[in-house]
């Protein structure tokens, strides 16, 4: 009895003891790092909507790191600041310096190349400050060169060179790409990127740019820049001057192609070309009959008063000479700086609707 009495109170004392052991070490963790129970403040300032607090306040993430910077809450809660400053307060500098910061301070944390990225949307899409963004690109490619969705960061790279209009640049960014990463999931938009650039300088490269859209349609059949590529080699044909070949792939298209109207457009648009182009031809032959028939009437001796009207009235119709109809064609496309347009007169080269989407038929510079 005695002896069962005595192992029953050690089990009690061992369950006690356990116990203490418990409470002392929650209450030991929770004084080792006292920034993980600021950090839970501060979430909940974000998550009631009280976003300058939750980022500056005396209680927020920024002054847990600047109080516990050897805490492992530290790099957290700077990408928190940073986020809340570019996200929901648009305070672009102040989410930059706090991304900065964790890049300096914890350079080999987890978060450090999300942060990086982070200063590369903010350069690249909020800013539009495309140098700069060239810069931080470079940064992040230098040091992760292997780390899996880096390729996008190359193609990010080669978009902002050509967003600058450094056509020369933006393709040899994007066959870089091509190079170091061959299995890249980005051949489609690359091929089509390329095609743009092309398409964008004209004159002398537009079979350049037939080249990458045919490369597109022959490599990846079932890619959604499929009509995109067909459309644009319409226009490729009718930037060259070859209208039926243009009109014929543009008539292809139909009921097919989502924006019908542009197509529409672009098909009426040429075949008013191709009327004005014929029209001189028919005009020459019958300036010939005109002048026959006013022979006819001179040899009667009988002045054709109405012969002599039309006559008049036919040296003031403007006739466009093979030189004058290549520059009402190329009229019709661009614009006096160059850039290309369609038959509505708007400006192919603008963004369509926010992309860098790779789609899109009003969009003709890069995805």
């Amino acid at each position: 009895m005695r002896i069962k009495s005595r192992m029953n109170k050690i089990k009690i004392s061992m369950l006690t003891l356990l116990l203490a052991l418990i409470v002392f070490m929650g209450l030991f963790g929770c004084s080792k790092d006292p920034a993980a129970e600021d950090f839970a403040r501060a979430e909940r300032l974000y998550e009631n909507g009280e976003y300058r607090k939750a980022a500056k306040g005396s209680k927020g993430f920024r002054s847990i790191a600047m109080k516990y910077p050897e805490s492992s809450m530290a790099p957290k809660a700077l990408y928190r600041s940073g986020t809340i400053y570019s996200l929901y307060i648009k305070d672009y500098d102040n989410a930059i310096e706090d991304f900065a910061c964790l890049i300096y301070y914890y350079p080999k944390h987890e978060l450090a190349f999300d942060a990086q990225a982070d200063i590369v949307e903010i350069y690249m899409d909020r800013l539009q400050n495309y140098e700069q963004a060239i810069i931080e690109i470079r940064k992040l490619i230098e040091k992760y060169p292997n780390r899996k969705g880096i390729d996008m960061f190359q193609y990010k790279l080669a978009q902002c060179f050509a967003y600058r209009r450094d056509f020369d640049q933006a393709r040899l960014e994007y066959l870089i790409l091509l190079d170091s990463y061959p299995n890249t999931k980005l051949k489609p938009d690359i091929y089509y990127n390329i095609a743009n650039t092309y398409f964008i300088e004209g004159s002398g490269k537009i079979d350049k740019a037939v080249e990458y859209y045919q490369k597109l349609l022959d490599e990846y059949p079932k890619s959604p820049l499929v009509l995109e590529a067909k459309f644009y080699i319409a226009a490729s044909y009718e930037e060259k001057g070859e209208l039926e070949e243009a009109l014929k792939r543009y008539e292809e298209l139909m009921g097919v192609y989502e924006n019908e109207n542009v197509l529409k457009m672009r098909i009426n648009g040429v075949k008013e070309l191709m009327k004005k182009i014929e029209a001189p031809a028919s005009e020459e032959a019958y300036r010939g009959f005109s002048s026959i028939k006013s022979k006819e009437k001179d040899e009667d001796g009988d002045e054709d008063e109405d012969t002599e009207s039309i006559m008049e009235g036919e040296e003031e119709i403007d006739i466009i000479d093979s030189e004058g109809k290549k520059e009402e064609f190329k009229n019709s496309i661009e614009d006096k700086d160059g850039k290309t347009k369609g038959n509505n007169g708007e400006d192919k080269t603008k963004d369509k609707g926010g992309e860098n989407k790779t789609g899109g038929g009003a969009n003709k510079d890069v995805k």
